[in-house]
């Protein structure tokens, strides 16, 4: 079996909070679970909040 990973960096200049970034990243991880059948999640930078950093397998 096949396994492939990725590490993916979002800057979000737009972003003023953790609870934007939190909105924003909720939205984002449904959505790519729905359509491509992956496990993702937020893997680093947790505490700064114009800085998304997801794993995904």
């Amino acid at each position: 079996m096949i396994i492939g990973t990725i590490t993916i960096c979002i800057h979000t200049p737009w972003v003023h909070s953790l609870k934007d970034k939190r909105r924003i990243l909720k939205s984002l991880v449904e959505k790519t679970r729905q359509k491509f059948n992956v496990s993702i999640s937020e893997i680093d930078e947790q505490d700064h909040h114009q800085k998304i950093v997801l794993g995904i397998a």
